[in-house]
């Protein structure tokens, strides 16, 4: 992967474990952040988020639903195709390219059609396995990719410090 220029990027940082209020003082986990940069994207196109476990996307699941998103999970041996929004383990994603020559990449093919917007939640966790080759090539040309993580790794909060400190001018 290169740089390819600086670009603007937010951070929305929430502690352990991970609940947040909303300005009506209701509590949510940060997965609901998925679903509304899912409802941001929605009127241009499908999203997928990626989860890394089968829970989580189980939760994620009940999230969109509650706030009337057209979502459809793909896991194991339940796999809703043709929903706006789709959930799913990285596993799964990586399964479907894998076996992308037993049905002539129809299925693959087909989850990644008209996907406007990858979502990552717990980022964190797709350092070294299949996620960050897929994200780097079989979906390389969809426009939006963002990862979400509680989970910040020490390293590299040390790095953000120690380059912040760099640039204060005394």
């Amino acid at each position: 992967i290169e740089r390819d220029g600086i670009e603007d990027c937010y951070d929305i940082s929430i502690e352990e474990p991970h609940l947040y209020y909303d300005a009506n003082d209701i509590l949510h986990h940060n997965t609901i952040i998925t679903g509304a940069l899912c409802k941001l994207v929605e009127d241009h196109g499908r999203t997928i988020t990626i989860v890394p476990s089968k829970s989580l996307v189980v939760q994620t699941e009940v999230d969109y639903r509650n706030i009337g998103l057209d979502t459809g999970v793909f896991y194991g041996e339940k796999k809703e195709e043709n929903k706006h929004h789709t959930i799913m383990t990285w596993q799964s994603l990586s399964s479907a390219w894998k076996n992308r020559h037993d049905d002539d990449g129809e299925l693959f093919l087909s989850l990644i059609d008209g996907v406007v917007a990858v979502i990552v939640d717990e980022s964190h966790t797709g350092k070294g396995n299949n996620l960050s080759e897929l994200l780097s090539n079989q979906l390389s040309h969809i426009p939006l990719r963002w990862g979400l993580t509680g989970t910040i790794p020490k390293d590299a909060v040390d790095r953000f410090y120690a380059a912040s400190f760099e640039r204060i001018d005394w």
